[in-house]
């Protein structure tokens, strides 16, 4: 576990909700979940009153590694079948095929047939040859390009296909950097490029750094932007680092490149972060980028944020206060302005009570296509942030 990791994870179960949601994004954001957060999450999530329409805690789990006895533990949490049974079962969706089919026989005696089809599906895979999931993923291929919009559920159908031929050594780094060179020299990148940027992320193929870390000025292909950051992110270097700080100071697409440097959790991400703070001119890229040194817990970035703040930022991207007072309590620097910052947090919080966002499990197997939206675009959740800072992250 990473010092970052042993810092941060124990605010899960904080009593005080902007700490504990600070804790849980940063984590979530940073991909670093492991099996002892896991049990955090579900530790916090079980002093909560379940609720069906809204959780504050499991829709971060998403990205969490983990293992047989987290396993177990999700499975019991569904037999119990209580208000938060929708959201146990979205908790399924990334996990991986080898421990769904170990446990699918205690799922399916709690669970109504109509949601076993997609665990179905996925085990499928486990049964096929290389030569078969090569015609599958083919096939899927085929149909998401037939849709008219953007189809996630398609699209980590492919994924999956994808991680089952990793793991049987069926694609190696060769063949993903053959696939990355060639859809370079494309207008737009294809499915099948967005499938090879997400496995250098998987295979962590650091010899295409450098050609992904350039790719992120292509802002306006959202789902290739998504898939750079995931990727990037994941490979996690110092060289990731050192060849995506440059791009955080271009006038139009420093928002991906900021969002790296914020989920790379390294001295030199915050090194690189604070020398771009000092020399961003761009009030949105400064709030981006003081954002991010919050979320590297930096100290030293403390007293800078502070005063960028009393300066004016920018406020409807996102709230610096909530970041700044939450760095400030994990790190433990008692600053003279954290209850003004609390109070001002506490004010918003209560103005926007009557039209706060009520989050919503999607279904556990949904066929509708998700319409394409502007990462530039104000978010259609309402919440008054551009789209690729909040549900678009």
């Amino acid at each position: 576990m990473t010092n970052f990791l042993k810092t941060i994870q124990p605010y899960i179960l904080s009593k005080d909700p902007i700490i504990q949601d600070f804790a849980m994004d940063t984590i979530d954001k940073s991909r670093l979940g492991n099996e002892e957060t896991f049990h955090l999450a579900l530790d916090a999530n079980d002093k909560n009153i379940p609720q069906k329409m809204t959780n504050k805690i499991l829709p971060y789990t998403q990205h969490y590694q983990i293992g047989q006895k987290e396993m177990q533990r999700l499975v019991d949490h569904i037999k119990r079948k209580d208000a938060n049974f929708a959201w146990y079962l979205l908790m399924l969706t990334p996990i991986n095929s080898d421990l769904i089919e170990e446990y699918y026989e205690e799922i399916r005696s709690s669970v109504h047939e109509k949601y076993l089809v997609p665990l179905e599906n996925i085990i499928a895979l486990n049964h096929l040859s290389v030569e078969e999931l090569q015609e599958e993923l083919v096939g899927v291929l085929k149909e998401i390009e037939k849709q008219r919009f953007y189809d996630h559920n398609l699209f980590s159908g492919a994924k999956r296909i994808y991680d089952r031929m990793i793991k049987l050594n069926a694609i190696t780094s060769e063949e993903i950097q053959q696939i990355i060179q060639q859809e370079l020299h494309k207008e737009y990148f294809s499915y099948e490029g967005f499938l090879a940027v997400y496995a250098a992320g998987e295979l962590k193929i650091h010899s295409l750094v450098k050609d992904l870390a350039k790719l992120l000025l292509r802002g306006d292909e959202e789902i290739l932007i998504g898939e750079l950051e995931e990727a990037l992110i994941k490979i996690g270097s110092d060289e990731v680092i050192a060849e995506v700080a440059p791009y955080a100071l271009d006038p139009n697409e420093f928002y991906s490149p900021i969002a790296v440097l914020k989920n790379i959790k390294s001295e030199l991400a915050v090194e690189k972060l604070l020398s771009l703070f000092d020399q961003a001119t761009d009030l949105t890229a400064k709030t981006l980028m003081a954002e991010a040194l919050c979320s590297q817990l930096s100290t030293e970035a403390i007293p800078k944020v502070a005063d960028f703040m009393e300066e004016g930022y920018d406020d409807g991207l996102l709230e610096l206060e909530k970041d700044l007072y939450a760095t400030c309590i994990i790190t433990g620097v008692e600053h003279p302005k954290l209850h003004i910052w609390k109070s001002v947090i506490e004010k918003r919080e209560a103005k926007r009570s009557n039209r706060k966002l009520v989050l919503t499990p999607p279904s556990p197997r949904s066929t509708e296509p998700t319409e394409k939206i502007s990462r530039n675009a104000p978010c259609p959740c309402g919440s008054g942030k551009k789209y690729k800072k909040c549900c678009g992250k």
